[in-house]
């Protein structure tokens, strides 16, 4: 009896190290495996995910990946090498923004350095929508680090980086679901700018930059003062960081909110009132549409 225990208690200790060193093998295939470049990695880990909820990867050499919402509005979530000082570590961090096709241009053949004067990190979108937020957690938002040329880390932390997308931005991303919604997100997340930068009496002809998402109000038809809505993003900044202001710098900070939404209400009104120039912003915006349609549908997006 005591020769049987001592026989499978053999068998057992060899099957228990032939699992043991089959599974430390596995592991360390999986650490060793050949690492991924970023953006490729990042193609499969958010395209695979975000597949379901309408985005498809952009036919081109950068990391995007868009979707429509009807056939003005479009959704871009990106990824980009960010520098990181630690020793044996890279970083990257995640973008994303809402735009429509009123725009100046779609330039997803542009990287997205290239275009982060409206792609927006996950940072700014959690700092835009929570006013008293966790400082620790914004700066864990910004970029993400992992092991240099450990593809496992770097499907770790990508993995991290869509659960934050998932929860954080994507929300944001839904509500702007046509051209009026997207004008408040636009403004609150300070990426709609005043018409002079393409506008006719700026001495600029329409279409010469892409700073021009004010022009979307023209399309909305919007007579709107947007004073609430400027006062609401106020209060949001002071509630956000006004244990760090004196009463001095809020009503600053007020004022900064006032004067943009004057500047901006202001050009439109010229707009508005002069037909000649109406006449052309309307065009223009046909044109506008038509050609980022265009070049939307080379990427691979349909609608």
């Amino acid at each position: 009896m005591r020769k049987f225990h001592t026989l499978m208690a053999v068998r057992n200790t060899g099957r228990h190290m032939a699992v043991k060193v089959q599974k430390t093998a596995v592991f360390n295939i999986r650490r060793n495996r050949r690492p991924q470049p970023l953006n490729s990695a990042f193609r499969r880990v958010f395209g695979s995910a975000l597949k379901k909820k309408g985005f498809v990867t952009v036919q081109g050499e950068y990391p995007y990946l868009a979707r429509m919402a009807g056939d003005e509005v479009f959704h871009v979530v990106a990824c980009m090498d960010e520098e990181c000082t630690r020793k044996g570590y890279r970083e990257f961090s995640v973008l994303g923004a809402a735009a429509t096709v009123y725009r100046g241009t779609v330039s997803l053949e542009e990287s997205p350095r290239s275009n982060d004067f409206w792609l927006r990190d996950l940072g700014a979108f959690y700092e835009k929508t929570h006013p008293s937020y966790d400082r620790g957690y914004h700066a864990r938002l910004v970029s993400f680090s992992y092991r240099e040329n450990d593809a496992w880390d770097l499907d770790k932390k990508l993995e991290q980086a869509l659960g934050e997308t998932e929860k954080i931005m994507l929300p944001v991303l839904d509500a702007a679901a046509n051209p009026r919604t997207c004008v408040e997100y636009l403004w609150s997340l300070d990426s709609i700018e005043p018409l002079a930068p393409g506008y006719e009496n700026a001495r600029v002809p329409f279409g010469k930059t892409p700073y021009e998402d004010g022009l979307l109000l023209v399309q909305t038809k919007s007579r709107d003062d947007y004073r609430r809505l400027a006062l609401k993003l106020a209060e949001r900044d002071m509630e956000r960081s006004g244990r760090e202001r004196s009463r001095n710098s809020c009503m600053e900070l007020l004022h900064e909110h006032e004067n943009r939404r004057l500047d901006i209400v202001a050009q439109r009104d010229e707009i508005y009132a002069e037909p000649e120039i109406y006449k052309k912003a309307v065009a223009e915006l046909g044109r506008r549409r038509r050609a980022n349609q265009e070049t939307l549908r080379s990427y691979g997006l349909k609608f």
